[in-house]
């Protein structure tokens, strides 16, 4: 298999996507969802990128982000991954058991923050918006 390239310090918005293990639809329950939005923020936090949106989806993410320049995307996206499994899986062993699935069948969560920054991003965030919504 071929090495993952990463490009990093272009200081421009990224959109990153990612997928559940075997694409199963694990991001469906609340208690989920929210564990996802809580490790977003904390990264988010520790290495001050700016998150111009994302989108949960069951069983993917996605993310348009602007990092720093001086950080490497790839163990950003690597540190939130990996915090935010090992919160879900313990959420799983404690609240989940059996794995319930959300009441409300599975449905995109879906936030566009720091409006002021859409313009400049050329219209991804709308573009991303019309794949969501897509009928």
């Amino acid at each position: 298999m071929p090495k993952l390239r990463h490009y990093d310090h272009l200081n421009t918005a990224r959109f990153v996507t990612f997928s559940c293990y075997r694409r199963l639809p694990l991001l469906t329950s609340d208690l989920v969802i929210q564990t996802v939005v809580d490790e977003l923020a904390a990264v988010r936090t520790r290495h001050l990128f700016r998150l111009l949106g994302y989108v949960i989806m069951p069983e993917h993410v996605h993310l348009v982000i602007h990092p720093r320049p001086e950080s490497k995307l790839g163990l950003v996206i690597a540190e939130f991954k990996s915090r935010s499994a090992a919160r879900i899986i313990a959420a799983v062993k404690t609240h989940l058991k059996g794995g319930a699935p959300s009441p409300h069948g599975p449905r995109p969560r879906c936030l566009v923050c720091e409006n002021s920054l859409t313009a400049r991003a050329g219209g991804s965030i709308f573009q991303l918006t019309r794949y969501v919504m897509r009928p």
